[in-house]
């Protein structure tokens, strides 16, 4: 069932207006190939095009429709490649959307969402996993699970093999970034590469775009971005292993 207004809406009922939205669209393309100078027809098909859209996002933000885009990344053969970047930005859109719907309703009912904190040996049983990670907000603790990070600080960034890190690391790492971090939507950002088995701490932005986290990351050398939603790191240059293991070699021990 969907939640009552202002809540979040069903599948069922989304992928439904979503199949009448697509049936106006083509109604609205043949009437302009028949007429093409027909102003009317121009207008319809732009109100039809612009509905298709609406609905589009409003199933992508139900749990078939986030199920689909998850599915559709996860089965490429390529989970890299910059064609799912458009993918991955629907699947964020979708989840922020449902989140916020959730979180309307809650309002409308009185009642308050309880944030969690990270706790330091939560985020170290996070890292004990090969390409696990977090980003987390500095000052609530709260991980981040909307949006796309990656670090554009990379002379800030420190790197450590897993087996050698300790709870008094991260703890050095945000007081020693502490300037960076009280900036808005800077976050606190840690990365286990399944490759090196190194451990990158960094500071982190947050884009709900995938094709302009990909951008950041290319430009400033950085192994991968973060996707939130599937919970998986995004190999962009692995050429930049090489920085981050002198990054290590300058490391203590």
């Amino acid at each position: 069932m969907c939640d009552p207004k202002p809540g979040a809406r069903c599948s069922a009922d989304t992928w439904k207006e979503l199949q009448h939205a697509r049936s106006k669209a083509d109604a609205a393309r043949r009437d302009l190939d028949r007429a093409p100078e027909d102003p009317s027809a121009r207008r319809r098909l732009h109100q039809a095009e612009s509905n298709l859209a609406e609905k589009s996002a409003a199933y992508d933000s139900s749990p078939r429709g986030q199920r689909e885009l998850a599915e559709m990344i996860d089965s490429a053969a390529d989970p890299n490649n910059p064609e799912l970047d458009d993918l991955r930005t629907r699947l964020c859109a979708g989840r922020a959307t449902r989140i916020a719907q959730k979180q309307a309703l809650a309002r409308s009912r009185g009642l308050s969402g309880a944030e969690e904190s990270l706790e330091v040996d939560r985020a170290l049983n996070r890292l004990r996993h090969p390409d696990g990670g977090y980003t987390r907000h500095p000052n609530t603790g709260r991980e981040e699970s909307i949006g796309f990070f990656v670090s554009p600080y990379p002379d800030r960034e420190v790197a450590i093999p897993f087996d050698q890190l300790r709870p008094i690391d991260l703890l050095r790492f945000s007081k020693a970034n502490a300037d960076l971090l009280r900036m808005d939507y800077h976050y606190e950002g840690a990365w286990h590469d399944p490759e090196t088995g190194i451990v990158s701490l960094d500071v982190s932005v947050k884009t709900l775009d995938a094709a302009e986290a990909r951008r950041l990351a290319e430009q400033h050398q950085q192994v991968a971005f973060f996707d939130a939603q599937t919970g998986a790191s995004v190999e962009v240059d692995p050429n930049a292993r090489d920085r981050i293991s002198h990054l290590n070699e300058g490391n203590p021990s």
